[in-house]
């Protein structure tokens, strides 16, 4: 099986460096994070209610100078995922990700894809800039 990501001893071995001068894209773990503000501890352990997220909308909205709809990944699409599947007749019995939301359209998979494509490019787009400083 092909390894995914997280094994910087052997890109070290391999390559070189010093570990702090590898970035493992593959865990989604930045090794310098933004300096985030102090949570509550409800925060960590419970979803947004409806009037955090549109709280949220409002404020991307504000910051982007739009009235147009706002997505906040993570749960943007509004459909159930995951779940109890079968992949090559073994049964993957997974509880559903947004479990009360409607089951998703072909539509809905083309509009996360959309949102994929873009968030890829941008940070394409970063990395090239990054490694021309």
């Amino acid at each position: 099986m092909l390894e995914h990501g997280g094994n910087l001893d052997l890109a070290l071995q391999r390559f070189g460096g010093r570990l702090d001068d590898w970035i493992d894209l593959s865990t989604g773990i930045n090794r310098r994070p933004y300096p985030l503000p102090k949570l509550e501890p409800r925060h960590w352990g419970a979803l947004p209610s409806r009037s955090e997220i549109e709280a949220l909308h409002e404020a991307g909205r504000e910051a982007y100078g739009t009235r147009a709809p706002i997505v906040a990944l993570a749960g943007a699409l509004g459909v159930r995922l995951s779940g109890p599947r079968v992949y090559h007749g073994s049964v993957a019995d997974e509880p559903w990700l947004n479990g009360a939301a409607r089951d998703p359209l072909a539509a809905d998979i083309a509009g996360g894809l959309a949102i994929y494509v873009r968030a890829m490019t941008v940070l394409a787009g970063c990395l090239a800039f990054l490694s021309f400083m």
